[in-house]
C-alpha cells in the first residue's frame, strides 16, 4: 500500500536552526580538513586541524535523511514536486561545480576524452556506482553527492510508489547504486527513522538535554576507551573481504554506523529541549545555511587552484589566510548564483510540465 501522510507536525524552530548550524559547521570542517591535506599554511597551524573530514560527511547523511523525511511527510506536494525540488536543489550547485572542474582540467591539459567521461558519469551521479571511483577534476568531495542522490531516488521510489512498481523501481535503483553506495544507506536512513519515530520516546526537557549530549559522549567514550574504533574498522575489513579495496569511502562502514547512531541520538533528544538559543546568531546561521552546500562542493577545486597559483608560497601564513577567508567569501557569492539558478530551474520545470498537460 502507498505511504500515508499522517501525524504532520512542523519542525521546532530551535531544532531547525540547530540543524542549519550543524550543516554549515560540518561543511566548514570538511573545508578545513582539505586545507590541511593540501598543506595550505604552516605546519604549526595545520596540525591544529582535526583529521576527521569523513566523520562530518556522515553527519551530512544523517541530516539529509532527517530533513528529506520532514519535508516529504510534512510539506508533501506529490511525486512531481519531490523530483523537481530535489533535482533543482542538487543540480543548481552540482552542474556549475562540474563546469568549473572541467575548465580547470582543460586549462591544465587533462585528456579531453577522460574528462568528458568523468563529466558525463558524474552529471548522472554515477561516479561511485558499482566499483567506479570517478571524481570530477580536483573535486573528490563530489563522491558523497553521488551517494546522496541515490538515497533520494530510493526514498522517492519507496514513498511515492506501491505494489510491483515500488519493488521494480527500488530494485533498479539498488542495482544502479551498487554495493558501495548501499553500504552507507543506513547512515542516511537513521535520519529518516528518527524523524518518523520522533515521538516514540517522549522525555521532559531536562532529561532531553542530558540524553542529547550524554548518549553521544558515552558512545564516543566506549569507542575510544576500549579501542572499539579499531575493532569496528577491522570488522569492516573482515566482512567486506576482497571487496574492501574497492569499497572506497564505505570501507569502514561500521565506524560510520556508530557515528550515525551517535548523531541520531543527539538530534532525537535535542528536539524535546525547546530553547531560543539562536537569537543573536540567527542572521549568521541563515548565511551559513545558504553557503554550506556551495562551500562543500566548490571549496576543493578552489583550494587546489590556489595551491597551483601560489606554488612555493602555498605553505605560508598568507596562503592559509587566503584559504580561510577568501574562499568562503567566493563560495558565498557563488551561492547567490546557485540560489537563483535553483529558482529558475524550478520555475522552468513546473511551467514545462503545465504546458505538457495542457497539450494532452
Amino acid at each position: 500500500m502507498a505511504i500515508t501522510f499522517s501525524n504532520k507536525k512542523n519542525m521546532p524552530s530551535h531544532l531547525s536552526y540547530y540543524l542549519d548550524a550543524v550543516r554549515f559547521f560540518s561543511a566548514f570542517m570538511v573545508f578545513l580538513y582539505h586545507i590541511k591535506t593540501i598543506s595550505l599554511g604552516p605546519p604549526s597551524v595545520l596540525k591544529l586541524i582535526p583529521d576527521k573530514g569523513h566523520f562530518f560527511v556522515i553527519l551530512f547523511f544523517v541530516l539529509s535523511g532527517y530533513v528529506i523525511a520532514y519535508s516529504t511527510y510534512f510539506k508533501n506536494k506529490g511525486a512531481f514536486s519531490y523530483v523537481v525540488d530535489r533535482f533543482a536543489r542538487v543540480f543548481s550547485v552540482a552542474f556549475p561545480s562540474l563546469v568549473l572542474c572541467c575548465l580547470f582540467a582543460f586549462f591544465y591539459s587533462v585528456s579531453f576524452k577522460d574528462e568528458l567521461t568523468n563529466l558525463l558519469t558524474n552529471v548522472l551521479f554515477l561516479g561511485q556506482a558499482g566499483t567506479l571511483e570517478l571524481y570530477p577534476f580536483w573535486n573528490q568531495p563530489y563522491w558523497s553527492l553521488c551517494y546522496e542522490v541515490m538515497y533520494y531516488i530510493l526514498f522517492g521510489c519507496f514513498f511515492f510508489l506501491n505494489g510491483w512498481k515500488r519493488i521494480a523501481a527500488i530494485t533498479v535503483a539498488f542495482i544502479a547504486s551498487g554495493p558501495k553506495v548501499i553500504l552507507l544507506l543506513p547512515c542516511w536512513l537513521f535520519g529518516v527513522w528518527i524523524y518518523n519515530y520522533r515521538d516514540a520516546i517522549k522525555v521532559n526537557k531536562y532529561i532531553a538535554i542530558t540524553l542529547s549530549f550524554l548518549l553521544p559522549a558515552v558512545i564516543i567514550l566506549i569507542l575510544v576507551k576500549f579501542n572499539f574504533i579499531y575493532v569496528l574498522k577491522e570488522s569492516s575489513v573482515s566482512i567486506l573481504g576482497v571487496f574492501h579495496n574497492k569499497a572506497g569511502f564505505s570501507s569502514h562502514f561500521l565506524v560510520d554506523y556508530a557515528t550515525a547512531i551517535m548523531f541520531s541520538a543527539h538530534i532525537y533528544f535535542l528536539r524535546f529541549f525547546e530553547f531560543e538559543w539562536y537569537g543573536f546568531f540567527k542572521s549568521l546561521i541563515k548565511i551559513g545555511s545558504k553557503v554550506s552546500f556551495t562551500l562543500y562542493l566548490f571549496h576543493l577545486p578552489l583550494l587546489k587552484f590556489q595551491e597551483v597559483i601560489l606554488g612555493q608560497s602555498s605553505q605560508s601564513k598568507f596562503s592559509f589566510l587566503i584559504a580561510l577567508f577568501v574562499i568562503p567569501i567566493i563560495c558565498y557569492l557563488l551561492s547567490i548564483f546557485t540560489d537563483n539558478f535553483q529558482s529558475t530551474l524550478k520555475l522552468y520545470l513546473r511551467n514545462f510540465s503545465e504546458r505538457k498537460v495542457k497539450n494532452i
